[in-house]
């Protein structure tokens, strides 16, 4: 994975990480500041997605920053979702993706 990979994320003091922005923390509800989170994940589950709109099957994950952050995530490449796959989060029109190490 690349060393200089970020997402832009929120903390709060207490130490919970978000990849989206909240009103407050939503563990603590203390205040929440930006902070630049490592795009470096485990894919905690993966599953297939084969009954959708556009009939191609995808597959969708939970993702978990090294922070702690989680996100519900697109899955890409030959990750199998084991729980400790090692990714890189990257946002993309809007939309997390988890891809294999680069």
């Amino acid at each position: 994975m690349r060393a200089g990979a970020w997402l832009e994320g929120w903390s709060c003091r207490r130490g919970h990480a978000f990849l989206y922005s909240h009103e407050c923390c939503p563990a603590c509800g203390a205040e929440l500041s930006p902070r630049r989170l490592r795009a470096h994940a485990t894919l905690r589950s993966c599953t297939t997605v084969r009954v959708n709109p556009d009939g191609d099957p995808y597959r969708i994950g939970i993702a978990v920053t090294e922070q702690g952050a989680r996100t519900l995530c697109m899955v890409e490449g030959k990750i199998r979702g084991n729980g400790r796959d090692r990714v890189q989060l990257v946002l993309r029109e809007g939309r997390y993706v988890a891809r294999g190490p680069a």
